[in-house]
């Protein structure tokens, strides 16, 4: 069984490198600048090819901190 830390009380750096520990099948793209959040997000998708999480676009996801919203979707998604 998989555990995913969920994103809150949490940054965003420290979510996504975590990721690496709790879904270490998955190819985690290293994480540069949280601004770029929905960039990371574009790629951990792509990468691993995981056609069932959304798509973190700016029309979903218009907010800097709405990443944490798209990772309750990620983890609704890949658990």
């Amino acid at each position: 069984m998989t555990t995913i830390t969920v994103p809150e009380y949490i940054t965003f750096y420290n979510w996504a490198c975590d990721l690496n520990r709790s879904i270490p099948r998955l190819e985690i793209p290293t994480v540069l600048d949280e601004e770029k959040w929905r960039e990371w997000a574009s790629s951990l998708i792509m990468v691993n090819n995981l056609t069932n999480i959304a798509t973190p676009d700016k029309h979903s996801f218009p907010n800097k901190s709405d990443w944490k919203k798209w990772a309750y979707t990620f983890i609704q998604g890949i658990t």
